[in-house]
């Protein structure tokens, strides 16, 4: 079995040597060849898993996310829904339901919701109603095996000391934060995650490699003074502002603690 490590959201999920893993943005698909993960095949095997994580910094309940997200999936594909039931992979609880889509539409459709912390993950698996026997047990199986890392591997840190996501590279601190000034010392890099995924990312690698942190303001926040996420830590006399933009960019500002 291959492991797939998602590295901003933490999660892991173990799917056949024999599948392949593809990332769409913010969603990553499993199927059994290339071509299933093209949504205009219509061919055998055609069946996937498709995976999203989305922040949750108030940790909002899942009930009325579940029955919103419910809702909207089914008018998307024309579906009715058939009853819901709770739903627990490790540590995250939701709800899962079976859609049944038209009766032209040759496919069978699952759903979940999953709620651990501050993140949601959104799960969908359809496949053709005629491969069940083939498709379900595999693809139930990979559900299961779903856990969040307590760290994640393609980690590496800054000057500072600060841990970077993969994929990040250095930048000028003005162009990122036109806010940054002469009298703290400053760090800013760019990529491409969507700023809820990185401060997840934060929030659990932080603490990972000995920082502290003493205050966390989330992105989006009731505040509406909080533009942008900020998570506040320390350690070894060394203060650190990481400052996290809703484009994904990330400016971040030292100080020395007496």
């Amino acid at each position: 079995m291959a492991l797939f490590q998602q590295h901003f959201w933490g999660y892991e999920i173990t799917y056949p040597d024999d599948w392949v893993h593809a990332t769409h943005g913010e969603v990553e698909a499993f199927a059994m060849h290339t071509q299933a993960l093209n949504v205009e095949y219509k061919g055998a095997h055609m069946g996937y898993l498709l995976v999203r994580g989305e922040f949750n910094p108030y940790q909002k309940p899942i009930e009325p996310l579940w029955g919103q997200h419910l809702t909207k999936i089914a008018v998307m594909h024309a579906a009715k829904k058939v009853g819901s039931a709770p739903f627990q992979v490790g540590n995250a609880k939701g709800f899962e339901a079976e859609l049944l889509l038209p009766r032209r539409d040759d496919r069978r459709m699952w759903v979940g919701l999953l709620s651990a912390g501050g993140i949601i993950l959104h799960l969908m698996v359809t496949h053709r109603k005629a491969e069940k026997e083939e498709f379900q047990p595999v693809v139930s199986r990979m559900v299961a095996s779903l856990r969040f890392a307590p760290q994640v591997e393609g980690v590496t840190l800054s000057p500072g000391g600060m841990p970077l996501p993969k994929g990040y590279q250095r930048a000028d601190p003005k162009s990122v934060y036109p806010q940054a000034d002469a009298s703290s010392e400053w760090e800013a890099y760019t990529g491409e995650a969507a700023s809820g995924a990185l401060q997840i990312f934060y929030l659990r690698e932080a603490p990972v490699y000995g920082w502290e942190a003493l205050a966390f303001y989330p992105y989006p926040n009731t505040d509406p003074q909080i533009q942008h996420g900020q998570l506040v830590l320390h350690k070894d006399g060394r203060g650190a502002v990481i400052h996290i933009l809703p484009s994904g960019q990330i400016a971040i500002q030292y100080m020395e603690v007496g």
